[in-house]
């Protein structure tokens, strides 16, 4: 079985629920990347002037099945405004933001860390790819914003709001349903009703595999199609009344 949502037109909304967006690509070990952090620092200044390193432990698989913990280095480049940020080891390169705007302006900050990468450590190959969107819904703050009374179901298809048999209205109850997509890679999407009049929707695509570079921002951009597919089927009008609102 793979996710099964029909195509819609791409919309761009006034306002959003993200409360963090992730892409990351990784790729296989570049042993002299520490040598080369101050010219990737250089073509990294005008957008992310802030930089600190910090020490990380990664999990190494072997091919034999053996797992092994190394130490290694994450090198931290952050806007002006601390909102986004790009992390860099010597397996990864991820952009995160908490203050998502615009597809195309994300995906521009991405592919300044890929150029940056790559004029320094030429030639690298992704091997896995993956995006992540996390939406936080606040009942009260939508049904201010839109002046009237709404509960869950006014916002969201009914199928994510039931509960199972034997939990408290007050239980946190988190669910999750990963699956192949059409397009090949996978799909898992977890949501949740918080504490506190909330509602928490997690998409995260990936793939995993040797890509063409070339073809990086293009797939990236039909995972971003594929979670904005499915978010929609989550919603309903309610909640877009509160996304187009001025």
């Amino acid at each position: 079985m793979v996710w099964n949502a029909p195509d819609r037109h791409i919309e761009t909304f006034v306002r959003n629920p993200l409360i963090l967006v992730v892409a990351e690509a990784k790729f296989e070990p570049l042993l002299k990347l520490d040598h080369r952090i101050a010219d990737i620092q250089d073509a990294l200044r005008g957008a992310f002037p802030r930089y600190q390193r910090a020490p990380i432990k990664m999990v190494d698989l072997a091919p034999d099945g053996m797992l092994s913990v190394l130490d290694g280095t994450v090198h931290t480049f952050t806007s002006s405004d601390s909102a986004t940020t790009l992390n860099l080891s010597n397996n990864s390169l991820s952009l995160q933001t908490r203050d998502y705007r615009d597809r195309a302006l994300f995906a521009e900050a991405l592919k300044t860390g890929w150029v940056a990468l790559n004029a320094a450590m030429p030639g690298v190959v992704p091997t896995r790819l993956g995006l992540r969107y996390m939406n936080e819904l606040v009942l009260s703050t939508i049904a201010t914003d839109l002046n009237r009374q709404l509960t869950w179901s006014d916002l969201l298809n009914d199928s994510l709001l039931a509960r199972p048999l034997g939990h408290a209205p007050s239980a946190v109850v988190q669910s999750e349903i990963r699956d192949t997509t059409a397009k090949g890679g996978n799909l898992t999407f977890r949501f949740a009703n918080l504490p506190d009049g909330k509602f928490r929707l997690d998409y995260d695509r990936f793939d995993e595999g040797a890509f063409e570079p070339n073809d990086l921002f293009a797939k990236l951009s039909h995972f971003a199609d594929d979670i904005y597919v499915l978010f929609m089927a989550s919603i309903t009008s309610g909640m877009l009344d509160w996304m187009k609102k001025t």
